[in-house]
């Protein structure tokens, strides 16, 4: 449980990071593309992340 409680926490914290980050390159010119480029990697990470905590937890209980 603490596991996935770190994931959590660093999956948010990544995702503020990245809003600082779009919000510092929010004055430049290509700003649409920078913020759906960034929320679709992050997107995706989230999405990476969680699909390998399923995978690892569905491998454990079924293993026994």
């Amino acid at each position: 449980m603490n596991f996935i409680m770190t994931c959590l926490l660093l999956a948010e914290e990544g995702i503020l990071s990245t809003l600082w980050i779009v919000s510092i390159l929010d004055s430049f010119r290509y700003k649409d593309e920078v913020f759906v480029i960034m929320a679709g990697f992050t997107g995706f990470i989230s999405v990476l992340i969680l699909f390998l905590l399923g995978i690892k937890y569905l491998y454990r209980y079924t293993s026994r």
